[in-house]
């Protein structure tokens, strides 16, 4: 029995929609902040201002007593803002699929605003992963996404500032 877990997400976010694309491309970058990622590497990375193009990031995870290493090829499109990863074909992983997408809107009224838009699907390749991470799905998904945003707010605490005295 194949198991698949999704979830959308839209929201408002205080910081520039180019600032949060270039957060959630240094994949490297991830181990410090976002929850469970011990480990972070990007294979063959693109040019620094590349305006489009892929790479393969390597994410290790790590919770209670498991740990995992996931490779996905990551497809970006500064004009666009957009991000992309899949499964890297020929990988062995515990995950039978997994996909996200990335899409920062920049705000047409207020340039220092962007409405993040997220998606991610997976499923695993065991019937026992699949059913204990049912029960942490949307638990996990809220806290990574949090992360991102706190890291932002950590990175352009200008915005911050302008948003509080607007």
């Amino acid at each position: 029995m194949s198991h698949r877990f999704a979830h959308n997400e839209s929201k408002i976010i205080h910081h520039q929609a180019q600032q949060m694309f270039e957060l959630v491309l240094a994949v490297g970058l991830y181990p410090q902040f976002l929850p469970w990622c011990v480990g972070a590497r990007v294979m063959n990375p693109p040019a620094i201002h590349a305006q489009n193009g892929e790479f393969i990031g390597e994410l290790m995870v790590g919770f209670a007593g498991y740990n995992e290493k996931f490779t996905s090829l990551v497809s970006f499109d500064r004009a666009q803002l957009t991000i992309h990863t899949q499964p890297l074909p020929g990988v062995t992983s515990p995950l039978k699929f997994m996909e996200s997408h990335w899409h920062f809107v920049p705000d047409k009224i207020n340039p220092q605003l962007s409405v993040v838009e997220f998606a991610v699907e997976c499923g695993f390749q065991s019937g026992l992963l699949n059913r204990a991470f049912a029960q942490l799905f949307d638990h996990a998904i809220a806290k990574m996404v949090g992360a991102f945003e706190q890291r932002a707010n950590k990175l352009y605490p200008q915005n911050n500032d302008i948003m509080q005295n607007s």
